[in-house]
């Protein structure tokens, strides 16, 4: 197996993580919501890189980054309660060990902000029946499913 390496993203990153960010955006289908913005994108992580709010992770494989990561915490709108969410979650080389790690990490970090629970969306439920097996077995539950109809 590949040695791997977890860490916080720094802002020599952004440009490398933008790449992610637009697999993800074709993944899910999204560009026919509107053809991306680098520069919106680029400002949104640098934005939630220097947030409190937010925790940021890349997978570096070899000097290589294969795999970014970012949650926030928002109010919950039905109680006096904050929830953490899953914003990007991208691993190239599909590693359960660096998936369970960074999930593991998430769950920390959201019990140390106060968090009442931790929400992780995720294109690959759509049809990965092996990722959906595997966030079962990391407690998850599934409880709201998105649609999406541009207008």
């Amino acid at each position: 197996m590949t040695d791997y390496i977890i860490r916080d993203l720094n802002q020599e990153d952004l440009y490398g993580v933008l790449h992610f960010c637009k697999k993800f955006y074709r993944k899910a289908e999204f560009e026919s919501l509107g053809k991306l913005d680098q520069n919106k994108t680029l400002q949104f992580l640098v934005d939630h890189l220097q947030s409190n709010e937010s925790l940021m992770k890349v997978v570096e494989v070899d000097g290589d980054i294969e795999g970014f990561a970012c949650f926030s915490v928002a109010a919950n709108p039905f109680s006096h309660t904050s929830i953490a969410y899953e914003i990007f979650f991208w691993l190239d080389n599909k590693n359960p060990f660096a998936a369970k790690k960074i999930i593991k990490e998430y769950e920390s970090w959201a019990k140390a902000k106060g968090c009442a629970a931790v929400r992780f969306g995720s294109i690959a439920s759509l049809g990965d029946t092996r990722f959906n097996k595997f966030i079962k077995s990391m407690g998850f539950e599934k409880k709201e499913t998105s649609f999406i109809k541009g207008v």
